[in-house]
């Protein structure tokens, strides 16, 4: 029989209990001091003296050296392969200390040790894991750091594996616990921040909802009572109330500017009554005295023509007299013509007309008078040319206007 197999007759569980409460008592000062260096090595020495002062024969001896590390590597089922990466693991764990605590202290925050506090007489090593073997690849790269880690089977359940850490990792998985309380913490304190705002806003929004409650209700009650107004004005009073609204509602605004007061009200109302009659009144007086107000504009406008007859024969009069032919002379110059007529049994009518017609045809008659008869005849022939204009001005005239005279 060798010596691996008389580790294997051990019984594990209770040599695995034992060694891990060694490493627990000589390495539960890690996690006290700022430096876990300073720490182990005193642990260390500590341990190294007590055993020194208890082995007071032959200590020097090799034969006595190895057997002690035989005996106990088999009191706590070490298997050599195991001893020997134990060995190389404390010659590295010093240079590389530093390093682990600077390079991989975040890389994976899933990766943490924990002791199973149910039961105080076992203080067995978990490595806690994510959900379903998420992180299982991460973790196991993470611990590969210097050298393996010891890997046990428990005695309950076949294939599932305890992984015991190696004493230069004990303090990167103290850390590593730390960093996850932070932050679970912080996440704690996140999440008492959520609930209390996510609680103002609830609080914020019942009132909110209790004063849109109380608004329906007042609303929901008006319109009930505007339901049976309506209705009871429809089939009492055969009202729309739809449309009796507006003037409703500017009978309010004239009673707001009276203050409500019923006194005052009832005096407007009575002298709006008197006004109403008053203008009844005035509007018969205008319904009879409208027909007197058409003849009086149709003599307006027969004044009117008459006035620019008027106009135009005072025009032509002045132009006249401008001449030299005033009234008197035209008088004088018609009788003349009158008794030339009556001496050659001309008649009366057409005496001007032959006589403007001789002096127009005959040359000795004109012997100098031909410069007036010119002019005379510019201006019939001018006031014959303006008559047209004269009688358009007479028809286009409105009612009612009134002309003054002017002379040119």
């Amino acid at each position: 029989m060798g010596i691996n197999d008389e580790f294997e007759e051990l019984d594990h569980h209770a040599s695995e209990q034992n060694l891990l409460e060694v490493i627990r008592n000589e390495t539960i000062g890690l996690d006290r001091g700022k430096n876990g260096c300073g720490l182990f090595r005193s642990s260390y020495q500590a341990l190294a003296k007590k055993r020194r002062n208890n082995d007071t024969i032959a200590k020097n001896d090799i034969h006595h050296f190895i057997e002690n590390i035989y005996n106990n590597c088999k009191k706590y089922n070490i298997k050599p392969f195991e001893f020997i990466g134990f060995i190389k693991d404390l010659f590295d764990f010093y240079p590389s200390l530093e390093y682990k605590f600077t390079s991989g202290i975040n890389k994976n925050s899933d990766l943490s040790l924990s002791t199973d506090s149910e039961n105080k007489s076992i203080n067995t090593i978990n490595s806690t894991r994510a959900p379903n073997g998420e992180y299982d690849n991460d973790i196991l790269q993470n611990l590969e750091i210097k050298g393996n880690a010891s890997t046990k089977q428990t005695n309950g359940s076949a294939g599932v594996s305890i992984e015991i850490p190696f004493i230069s990792q004990v303090s990167y998985y103290i850390n590593q616990i730390k960093l996850e309380c932070k932050e679970r913490e912080q996440y704690r304190n996140s999440l008492e921040i959520e609930i209390s705002v996510l609680e103002n806003k609830k609080s914020t929004q019942n009132n909110d909802l209790r004063e849109i409650n109380s608004k329906n209700k007042t609303i929901l009650s008006h319109l009930r009572w505007y339901h049976f107004s309506k209705q009871d004005l429809s089939e009492n009073h055969n009202m729309n109330l739809d449309e009796e609204i507006p003037f409703f509602s500017s009978i309010i605004n004239d009673f707001k500017t009276y203050n409500y007061n019923i006194v005052d009200i009832l005096k407007v109302y009575k002298q709006n009554q008197s006004l109403r009659k008053d203008r009844e009144h005035i509007q018969n007086d205008i319904d009879l005295n409208a027909p007197i107000l058409q003849s009086l504009l149709k003599q307006i406008a027969s004044l009117n023509s008459q006035l620019d007859v008027s106009r135009i024969t005072m025009k032509t009069y002045w132009e006249l007299d401008v001449m030299g032919f005033n009234s008197k002379s035209l008088k004088q110059l018609h009788s003349m013509i009158i008794e030339i007529a009556l001496a050659n049994d001309i008649p009366v009518w057409d005496a001007v007309t032959k006589f403007l017609t001789d002096v127009e045809n005959q040359d000795d008659f004109k012997l100098g008078f031909e410069t007036k008869i010119k002019e005379l005849t510019t201006t019939r022939e001018k006031l014959e040319s303006e008559a047209p204009q004269y009688k358009s001005n007479l028809q286009t005239k409105p009612r009612g206007s009134f002309f003054v005279v002017s002379y040119e």
